[in-house]
Formats: structure tokens, C-alpha cells, sequence
């Protein structure tokens, strides 16, 4: 094979740690790739009436049900976002039966990414596995999301714009760590009249400590005698300012562009609408075109396959919210029972698959006829044709 091109390690660390390892960049993280996994795949037609059907059944239960043997559909999306966001590039080998179709699709955890040219004009990926181990795998063959792709044709970049946030982070933790132990050590100064060798001062100090410091002198009194002084230290750990932490964690989370009610779970309607739309949306179109071009052959795509990304955003407003949409969507007839039950987190029901509508709605074009017809008038035909005997 000839090189093409070889693009940087995607093992990407600040100072020995992870950004994974950052509490805060874990819980932004965490938020986006909960979001992913409640995603719904689905291979679906579209007609070129614009109507759809479900499409392949058994790339459907693999998508929604179970991509591998270790893995719910909820646990892959999670971990092919989580790295994702941690890497810059996330990898899933497609794994085909004898005749091309898909069968399974595992995540995997990697070092190192190269793509090579096949000699045919296609394109081989070399991963780096964590365990040192080399694989060579067909493109097309791989689900491939990436973040930041600017520079290289085929990889994202990774979360070096990042680093002096995660670095301020862990020199912000590690000096509070250093205080906190420093200022429980440090009890006091023993000092002596005389001058001691090393021998009797250090003998000095440890009957010092083992007399009056230690939990033995319950009465609280220490002794001293001309020749020696006791001064003890007041230590109060001087750990990093809360406002400087919160500066950092803020420069984290508007990376990820994760408000901070996200990461932390306690968020309004409209704080989780916004995150909705600024990113799982466009993450759901990202999945959604990948898996398209990669799980589906060719011409089924020219036909009108594709693989379908969708988000059920009102599992997440509030049950006030629900009881609104509920009381305004529902006489309209635009969900079924099952749907507007499934908002509520009820199971569906038999015939539930249909959709009420309330008698106080009408059709606009027929309104008019409607009104007359009402009236005792005939409709708008029979008024015509009254209208022409006269």
C-alpha cells in the first residue's frame, strides 16, 4: 500500500491526564453522550411522493436493539459519542455476513489512525489499538464521526485547543491537594536554647511529639522547660479561589458548548431546547449521513434509503409542559394514542395506533359548506344551483 497521509495521534493527554479525567469535561461530555443514546435509529424509504415506510428489518433490530453481542444500542451511541468528543474521531467496525449484509457493529478504542490507499483508488484505515495491536480495515468498513476537521482531508482534530484549560484544572486540583496535606502536617516549631546535633534534636522532637502531640495527652497541656520553646502554627489550607475554578470550568464547558445547567442535570425547557438544537441536533445529522452511506448499498441510497437519526425531544420537557401539549396537540389529531402515552413514559396499548381528533376542528377548504350546511342552507352546491333556477 502507498501512504497518503498520516495524521496525528489521537491519544490526546494534558501534563499525564486524560481530559476525560477532568470532572467537569466528564460531566459535558457525559451530558452530550446521554442525549446520543437516546437517539432512534431506523433504515427507512421515502417515495418520491415524499411518504416513507420501514426499511430493512433486520438492520432495524440490529440499529435499535442490539449492534453487538456486549452492547445495547444505548451503550454504543454513548461510547461512539463519548469518543468522539474525547478523541476528535470516533471508529465502529461493520461487520458483513458472506453477502454483504451487516451483522454487527462494535466500537473501537484506539491509539493511533492512518489511512493508506488500496492501490484501486480506495481508502484503508491502520488503527493502533490500545494493546499495541495493528488493524488494517477497508473504509468503508468503519463508521468514522470526527469533530474539528480543518487541515486534514480525512481526520478531525483533536482537543489541543483545550489544554491550557485542562492544564490550569489540574494544577487548580494538585494545589489545593498540596495545601490541604501541607497545612495538616505542619503542627508547630520546637525550638531549643542550645545548640543540638542532629542525634538529640531528632530525639527531642519525637519525645516532643509523643508526649504532648499526640492523642495520649487528653488533658491539652503541654510542658516546657527554659530550654526549649513551643510554637505552634495556626495552618489554615489556602486552597484555589472558587472564583478561579469556576472560570476554568467555564472555558471547558463553552468548548463543548455544554451550558453548565446541562452538565449539571438542572436545566429549564428552554436551557434543554437550546442545547437540542446547538448540538445533539447537528450530532444527529452527523450519525445519521454516516451510517447512511456506510450501512446502506448504493443504489438503495439513490433509491431513497437512508438511515434515520431521530430525537424524541418531549421526553425531556416538564410534566406541565406534557399536560400542555397534551390538552392543545391532542384534539388536533396530530399524534396517535400511543405516541402522546409514550410521552408520558406509558407503555402503548392495543389500537392505540390511531389518531383522535376533535369535532370541533375542521377543514378550511370545506368550512364554508360546513357553516351553510349547518344553517339549513344545503352546502355552497345547493345554493348555486338555487341561485340558477332563479
Amino acid at each position: 500500500m502507498t501512504r497518503v497521509e498520516i495524521t496525528s495521534p489521537t491519544s490526546f493527554s494534558v501534563r499525564g491526564a486524560n481530559a476525560w479525567q477532568n470532572p467537569t469535561f466528564r460531566a459535558a461530555v457525559d451530558a452530550i453522550a446521554t442525549a446520543a443514546s437516546r437517539m432512534t435509529l431506523e433504515s427507512r424509504v421515502t417515495f418520491p411522493d415524499g411518504s416513507s415506510t420501514t426499511g430493512d428489518p433486520d438492520l432495524n433490530r440490529l440499529l435499535t436493539t442490539q449492534p453487538n453481542p456486549l452492547q445495547t444500542s444505548s451503550d454504543f451511541l454513548y461510547r461512539l459519542v463519548a469518543q468522539l468528543y474525547t478523541q476528535g474521531n470516533s471508529f465502529a467496525v461493520i461487520d458483513r455476513d458472506s453477502r454483504g449484509r451487516v451483522i454487527a457493529l462494535y466500537p473501537v478504542s484506539y491509539s493511533n489512525a492512518e489511512f493508506l490507499a488500496d492501490g484501486s483508488g480506495g481508502l484503508c484505515v491502520r488503527l493502533t489499538l490500545l494493546n499495541g495491536k495493528r488493524e488494517t480495515l477497508d473504509y468503508r468498513d468503519l463508521i468514522h464521526l470526527r469533530r474539528f476537521q480543518l487541515d486534514s482531508d480525512t481526520m478531525g482534530d483533536g482537543n489541543g485547543a483545550l489544554s491550557t484549560s485542562l492544564a490550569l484544572a489540574e494544577a487548580q486540583a494538585e494545589g489545593s491537594i498540596n495545601a490541604i496535606e501541607s497545612g495538616a502536617r505542619i503542627r508547630g516549631v520546637l525550638s531549643f536554647a542550645q545548640k543540638l546535633n542532629r542525634e538529640t534534636l531528632e530525639a527531642n522532637k519525637q519525645a516532643f511529639v509523643k508526649d504532648y502531640l499526640s492523642m495520649a495527652n487528653d488533658g491539652g497541656v503541654i510542658a516546657t522547660d527554659p530550654g526549649s520553646t513551643f510554637t505552634p502554627i495556626d495552618s489554615k489550607a489556602t486552597v484555589t479561589n472558587a472564583a478561579e475554578t469556576e472560570a476554568v470550568d467555564a472555558a471547558i464547558l463553552r468548548y463543548l458548548r455544554v451550558p453548565k445547567a446541562i452538565a449539571s442535570g438542572d436545566f429549564t425547557d428552554d436551557q434543554w431546547a437550546s442545547f437540542e438544537e446547538s448540538v445533539i441536533e447537528p450530532l444527529a445529522q452527523k450519525v445519521s449521513q454516516e451510517m447512511t452511506r456506510k450501512l446502506l448499498p448504493e443504489r438503495a441510497v439513490k433509491s431513497g434509503w437512508q438511515v434515520e437519526c431521530s430525537i424524541s425531544s418531549l421526553q425531556f420537557i416538564s410534566t406541565s409542559n406534557k399536560t400542555n401539549l397534551l390538552r392543545f396537540a391532542g384534539p388536533l389529531g396530530i399524534f396517535t394514542v400511543n405516541e402522546l402515552r409514550g410521552v408520558f413514559g406509558y407503555s402503548p396499548i392495543e389500537g392505540g395506533d390511531v389518531r383522535i381528533q376533535s369535532l370541533n376542528y375542521i377543514d378550511a377548504s370545506i368550512a364554508a359548506e360546513h357553516q351553510l350546511t349547518a344553517a339549513g342552507l344545503g352546502g355552497i352546491k345547493s345554493l348555486k344551483e338555487a341561485e340558477d333556477d332563479n
